[in-house]
């Protein structure tokens, strides 16, 4: 498919330079070929998507449930503020996400403790650089632990603890200016989805505090 893209950008096109002889576009194949070539990058960039969207997404929910029934009154705090915000209303909308300070605490928490990928996308160094007294080449592929930043001794107290009143008086955020707690990664090549995962993810699980009861089936405390 690729090689298919590339030999169709280096293809002369009359019609380009031509407009009034595009039909000769489409007597040789060239504009089936285009639209083809289109069809399917389309359909692999909305797989591509839909998979990251939705496995990360699920991931933090799934952490964050774990986390309240392991935390029963913190469950109850976080029930507590959702319910105060939205009243009698049954269903509730990403609006009201933004007057609940304490969904946000745990959710921060969560993507501090549990990031979707624990090592982000690949980077390449861009020139000769000395790391940590690491001497990297030119072009060579870098990872960053994030999962291991957001435990990082020297950045976070108790790191091993799932503690969301740490972020009761800081302006900490996952945006990616705040290198301590980067899940979504930072700059040009971090998470094009933070903005549609993170209003998902406190509908969630605002929704899940709201109108469902969890806990352990029998005698179990543990997960």
């Amino acid at each position: 498919m690729l090689a298919e893209f590339l030999v169709l950008l280096g293809t002369f096109d009359v019609g380009d330079f031509i407009p009034s002889l595009n039909w000769v576009s489409g007597l040789n194949g060239f504009n089936v070929r285009v639209k083809k070539c289109f069809e399917e990058f389309d359909t692999f960039f909305e797989r591509d998507m839909f998979a990251a969207g939705t496995d990360t997404v699920h991931t933090v929910i799934d952490w964050a449930m774990a986390e309240l029934i392991k935390h029963p009154s913190m469950m109850m705090k976080a029930r507590d503020e959702v319910d105060r915000t939205i009243g009698t209303e049954s269903m509730i909308k990403e609006d009201d996400t933004e007057k609940m300070s304490y969904l946000k605490m745990i959710i921060k928490e969560v993507l501090r403790l549990h990031p979707p990928l624990p090592l982000l996308v690949p980077r390449e160094s861009t020139e000769e650089i000395e790391l940590f007294g690491y001497s990297l080449p030119t072009k060579m592929r870098v990872f960053v632990n994030a999962w291991a930043i957001g435990r990082d001794t020297e950045s976070w107290k108790d790191p091993e603890e799932f503690y969301p009143e740490r972020f009761a008086n800081t302006a900490v955020d996952f945006e990616g200016k705040d290198f301590e707690l980067i899940p979504f990664g930072a700059g040009r090549r971090g998470c094009p989805g933070i903005h549609f995962a993170t209003p998902t993810i406190y509908l969630a699980i605002a929704s899940l505090l709201h109108l469902f009861d969890w806990e352990l089936p029998g005698e179990n405390t543990t997960l």
